[in-house]
């Protein structure tokens, strides 16, 4: 099912577009009748966008973002505001399209910022959940601040609650002195005149990776039930000191692989502060 994600950040994304650029008015056609003109500066018009986007007028928001573009086809706030009203409006494209021609259109950083964040929304509503996290990611790279990077946690949060299936995955690559847990020492004296053979640690090269999913079989107010799983594997290669140390001992001899599958249930009282 896909769903328009635009957390609550769109409506204050364009607080900070203001810079010096072009002040020269603007006609905004805010009633569709051509008699009644409202003539409003840049800075007013991107304000009045903003509210328009606020109070859920994204058709206004659009055509204002759009009377802006007339003025000034490379005004990259015209451009994030008529990227968040498409997003919702539920033009993904259109959305998409309009952050890129941001981002290209500018230098600053914060504008970066927020056409990333736009491109995951846009993603997002799309039904691509991959790609919207990756925007989310490479936005959460860019955040000026502590509250665009609670926004964008927030956003990771609305993601995954609102995908059923989680994927995780991790790889390890690197030498290792002591592959088979063996000891440093060759031997521990434990009465006079009485020793002890100590298997040595033993050299190489370890890789390996693991991979993880959960899905989400059912959710209520009150409980949630899922369905987990994994996947590891470890191989190693031994050094040439370590095949002098132990000749008969092969590489699949110290790999191992492994798979779990489990199924979790999680409730709480219907009172309970906590949401899942």
């Amino acid at each position: 099912m896909r769903r328009n994600f635009v957390p609550a950040l769109l409506a204050v994304v364009l607080a900070v577009i203001v810079p010096a650029l072009s002040f020269a008015p603007v006609a905004a056609q805010v009633a569709g009748n051509a008699a009644k003109t409202l003539q409003l500066g840049r800075v007013e018009a991107l304000g009045l966008g903003q509210r328009a986007i606020a109070v859920s007028r994204f058709d206004l928001a659009k055509r204002i973002a759009i009377a802006l573009l007339q003025a000034d086809p490379t005004d990259a706030g015209a451009m994030l505001l008529l990227s968040a009203a498409e997003a919702r409006l539920g033009n993904n494209s259109a959305s998409l399209q309009a952050a890129d021609q941001a981002q290209a259109h500018s230098t600053d950083d914060r504008i970066k910022f927020e056409a990333t964040f736009l491109k995951a929304s846009a993603h997002a509503g799309a039904g691509n959940q991959a790609r919207a996290k990756f925007y989310l990611r490479r936005a959460g790279d860019l955040a000026p601040d502590a509250a665009a990077r609670n926004a964008i946690r927030q956003s990771h949060a609305q993601l995954a609650n609102a995908s059923r299936l989680q994927l995780n995955f991790s790889l390890d690559l690197g030498p290792s002195r002591n592959l088979n847990n063996g000891s440093l020492h060759d031997s521990i004296s434990i009465l006079p005149g009485f020793a002890l053979a100590l298997p040595q640690a033993l050299s190489g090269l370890s890789y390996g990776g693991t991979g993880r999913f959960t899905y989400r079989l059912n959710r209520s107010k009150t409980s949630i039930t899922e369905l987990t799983g994994g996947l590891r594997y470890r191989g190693v290669a031994l050094s040439g000191k370590a095949k002098t140390l132990a000749p008969s001992l092969r590489n699949s001899d110290l790999a191992y692989a492994g798979v779990d599958l489990g199924l979790t249930r999680r409730w709480k009282p219907a009172t309970a502060p906590v949401a899942f």
